[in-house]
C-alpha cells in the first residue's frame, strides 16, 4: 500500500513541529498560572490579592478579595475553607470598619475551629487570639475590650504555665503572645491593631484596672501584661517604626480623635 506523499509530508512536519508545541504548551500554561495569580482568577491568586490589600491598608480592596477567596473555596473543598476564608472576611471587614459584619464572621471562624483536634481549638480558641478585644476597643466598648483581654491573659497563663516558667522559652514565647496585641510581626494585620506600640496597650489595660478599683483577682492577668513588656519583635526596630508611620498617617483624623477621646472618657 502507497502512502501518499502529502500525509508523509504532513507527518514529518508534525513530528518537527511536535517539541515546539510542547514547549509553547508549557509556556501558555505557565503564563495562565502566573496570570491568575496574579490578577485574583484563582483561590491562591485571590489570596495574593487579599494580603496585598490588607498589607495597604485597603479596607474595601481586601473586603472584596476576601470575598472572591471564599467563592472559590466554596467551589472546591471544605478544608480551603477551613484554611482561613471566614477569618479573611472577618479581618477584612474589620480593616474596613464594619466591626458588627467582623466579629459575625470572627463567630463563623472559631465556630469552624471546634471542628479540629483538641490541641488546635485551643491553640486557635477565640481566647487565644484576642480578636474580639481588639474589636471591642474599637468599638468603644472598653469595659468589654478589658474582660476579653483577661480572658487571652488567663487562656495563655494556662495553656503556656509550663514554657513561660522556662528561661529557655520565655524570651521567645512573650514576643510571640505580645504579638497578638500589637500584631507587629504580621505581614498584614498590623493594620488591624489599635496599638502600634506594646506601650499604648499597657496605658489602657492598666487604666481599665484602675477604674475597676484594681481586683485581686486580675492581679496575675495585670502580671503577665507587664511582663509582655519583655518581649521583642523579629522586625527590626526601623522597619517597626517605618511601617507606624504609614499606618498612622494613613488613619482617618476622626478615627484617630475617636480613639483619644476613648482614652479621656476612660481615665
Amino acid at each position: 500500500m502507497r502512502i501518499p506523499r502529502r500525509l508523509l509530508i504532513g507527518l514529518a512536519i508534525f513530528i518537527l513541529a511536535s517539541p515546539f508545541l510542547f514547549i509553547g504548551g508549557v509556556y501558555l500554561f505557565v503564563f495562565k498560572v502566573i496570570y491568575d495569580h496574579d490578577h485574583g482568577y484563582s483561590y491562591k491568586g485571590a489570596v495574593n490579592k487579599w494580603c496585598h490589600a490588607m498589607q495597604d491598608g485597603n479596607g474595601k480592596e481586601a473586603v472584596y478579595w476576601a470575598q472572591r477567596v471564599f467563592a472559590y473555596s466554596s467551589a472546591a473543598t471544605s478544608e480551603k475553607l477551613y484554611d482561613g476564608c471566614y477569618k479573611r472576611l472577618a479581618e477584612a471587614h474589620e480593616l474596613n470598619g464594619d466591626f458588627n459584619k467582623s466579629l459575625s464572621y470572627y463567630d463563623l471562624f472559631y465556630e469552624e475551629r471546634k471542628k479540629l483536634s483538641t490541641f488546635r481549638e485551643r491553640k486557635y480558641s477565640k481566647e487565644m487570639e484576642g480578636n474580639y478585644a481588639r474589636v471591642y476597643y474599637k468599638q468603644g466598648k472598653l469595659e468589654e475590650a478589658f474582660e476579653e483581654y483577661c480572658k487571652f491573659a488567663e487562656a495563655c497563663l494556662e495553656e503556656y504555665k509550663d514554657k513561660l516558667a522556662d528561661s529557655r522559652y520565655e524570651y521567645r514565647l512573650l514576643g510571640d503572645l505580645r504579638n497578638k496585641i500589637t500584631l507587629e510581626d504580621g505581614f498584614f494585620t498590623i493594620w488591624l491593631t489599635p496599638f502600634l506600640e506594646y506601650n499604648g496597650f499597657l496605658i489602657f489595660i492598666e487604666n481599665e484596672y484602675k477604674v475597676r478599683g484594681s481586683p485581686p483577682e486580675r492581679e496575675d492577668v495585670m502580671n503577665f501584661f507587664r511582663k509582655l513588656k519583655e518581649g521583642k519583635s523579629s522586625y527590626s526596630d526601623d522597619r517597626l517604626e517605618a511601617i507606624r508611620k504609614q499606618i498612622i498617617k494613613a488613619r482617618k483624623p476622626d478615627e484617630k480623635k475617636a480613639r483619644e477621646i476613648n482614652h479621656d472618657n476612660s481615665s
